[in-house]
C-alpha cells in the first residue's frame, strides 16, 4: 500500500507587512456586500484566473460592478496600474442565481507573487479587495459539469473532469483531528503518516462517490497535486444528530463530551442536554442557531484538507464569531477582535502549513495568554451572550 507523509506544519517564514495594512474582515463576513471563491491554474506560460462572486446584497446587480486585477510585490503594496481593467461583460462566464462566473487569461505569468483583484460597486464608489495569492496556482483545473465552473476544495458526490489525460488519484478515508484550544501549547502537530485507502488513475474524467479525501496528481514522482474532499449533500450544512454533536467539542467540558457520546444519534436526548445545559428552552434554541451558523460558515470558507470547522481558523470563528479586522501577509494571518464591554480586544495569529494537501492551511499560533478570554467567551456563548 502506498503512503505519503503528511507534513503537519511545513512553516513557511512569515513576511510581516510593515506599512499600508489592509483590512480583510469582508472576506469572513457573512454579511458582506459580496463574497469570492477563486482558483489560478498555470497552462505553460499563461495563467488562467477562474473566480465566483456571489452578490449578497440584494440592492444591487451584476452589471453594478467594475473589476480590477493588480500585480502586486507584497500586502503592504500600493495600488497603482491595475493589470487588467474591465467591466463584467468582457470576462463574464456564466450565472447561477446571484452567483456570477467569469475568468481573467493572462498569457504570461504575472511577475510579482500576488494578485489582488479589487471589485469596485459604480453606485457607491466602494470597492473590496481579494486576494489571490501566487503560491496558490496549480496545473491540474477540476469541474463538474461546466467547462467554466470550478470544484474549489469540497464538494459532494459527483463526477469531475480533468484538463489533463493522465490523472493518478489516491483515497483517503479517514476524518482529521479537531483543532487544540489556542492555549495549548504543547507540540501537537507531529509528521502524520496517512495510509492511502485506494488509488486509481484515469483518463480526463472520474465519478467520485466515496465521502473523504482525494489527491490528483499528473505525475507520481513530482511535487504538484490538487486536493479535493468530497463531502455529505448537505454540507456545509450539518443535518444529523451525530454531526451536530461534535462540533460541541469547542464548548463543552469534558464531563458534557462523556453525556454527548452516549446520545448516539437520538434527538431527545440530544434536547435533553442542550437543556439541562442552558436551563432555557428559549436560550437553547438562541445558542443553536448562532452556533451552527457560525459552523456552517466555517465549513464553506475554511474547508481545505478537513473540515472547515476542524481547522484552527473554523475552531476561532465558530466560538468568536467573524473577526473585526483582518491583516494579511504572504504566510501569517491576523485576527483581532475588537474590545467591548464583556471582553478584552484579542489577537489570534495563523501561520502558513504548506503540505501535499494543502498550498494555503493555515494553523493558530498557540500561547497561554488566550485562555481567560478563550474561557470567558465560551462562558458567555453558552449564556446566550454574543459579541
Amino acid at each position: 500500500m502506498k503512503k505519503i507523509v503528511f507534513v503537519g506544519l511545513l512553516l513557511v517564514s512569515a513576511f510581516r507587512a510593515l506599512s499600508q495594512e489592509m483590512d480583510y474582515s469582508h472576506l469572513y463576513n457573512p454579511k458582506a456586500e459580496l463574497s469570492l471563491d477563486h482558483q489560478l491554474v498555470q497552462e505553460g506560460d499563461k495563467l488562467i484566473v477562474l473566480f465566483a462572486m456571489k452578490i449578497q446584497n440584494q440592492n444591487y446587480q451584476l452589471y453594478d460592478y467594475t473589476f480590477e486585477l493588480y500585480n502586486l510585490e507584497n500586502y503592504s503594496s500600493e495600488f497603482t496600474a491595475p493589470l487588467v481593467k474591465d467591466s463584467y461583460d468582457s470576462i463574464y462566464l456564466e450565472s447561477n442565481a446571484s452567483t456570477h462566473y467569469f475568468k481573467f487569461v493572462l498569457n504570461d505569468l504575472p511577475p510579482l507573487p500576488l494578485l489582488v483583484l479589487e471589485i469596485k460597486n459604480k453606485k457607491t464608489g466602494f470597492g473590496l479587495s481579494f486576494d489571490l495569492p501566487l503560491y496558490d496556482k496549480q496545473n491540474l483545473f477540476l469541474n463538474n459539469g461546466s467547462a467554466h465552473k470550478f470544484v474549489n476544495n469540497w464538494t459532494a458526490p459527483t463526477q469531475i473532469s480533468f484538463n489533463s489525460d493522465n490523472i493518478y488519484c489516491y483515497y483517503y478515508n479517514q476524518s482529521f483531528p479537531l483543532g487544540l484550544p489556542p492555549m495549548v501549547t504543547k507540540d501537537d502537530f507531529k509528521n502524520k503518516e496517512l495510509k492511502v485507502d485506494s488509488s486509481f488513475s484515469s483518463s480526463g474524467t472520474a465519478k467520485l462517490k466515496g465521502q473523504g479525501l482525494y489527491l490528483f496528481m499528473t505525475d507520481t514522482a513530482g511535487t504538484e497535486a490538487v486536493s479535493l474532499r468530497v463531502v455529505y449533500e448537505y454540507f456545509p450544512k450539518m443535518t444529523t444528530i451525530d454531526q451536530l454533536v461534535e462540533p460541541l467539542r469547542y464548548i463543552t467540558s469534558r464531563d458534557e463530551q462523556v453525556v454527548l457520546e452516549g446520545i448516539e444519534g437520538d434527538k431527545r436526548k440530544f434536547d435533553k442536554f442542550w437543556l439541562n445545559l442552558t436551563g432555557s428552552a428559549s436560550r437553547a434554541k438562541s445558542i443553536i442557531k448562532v452556533y451552527y451558523s457560525r459552523v456552517e460558515e466555517a465549513n464553506a470558507m475554511f474547508t481545505t484538507y478537513k473540515e472547515g470547522w476542524r481547522t484552527d481558523m473554523g475552531m476561532i470563528y465558530s466560538v468568536m464569531g467573524p473577526p473585526d479586522e483582518v491583516i494579511k501577509s504572504f504566510n501569517e494571518e491576523t485576527w483581532v477582535y475588537l474590545a467591548n464591554r464583556n471582553l478584552p480586544k484579542r489577537k489570534y495569529s495563523f501561520i502558513r502549513a504548506a503540505s501535499v494537501f494543502s498550498k494555503s492551511h493555515f494553523v493558530l499560533i498557540r500561547e497561554k495568554k488566550h485562555a481567560e478570554s478563550w474561557f470567558e467567551t465560551i462562558d458567555l456563548l453558552r449564556k446566550g451572550i454574543f459579541r
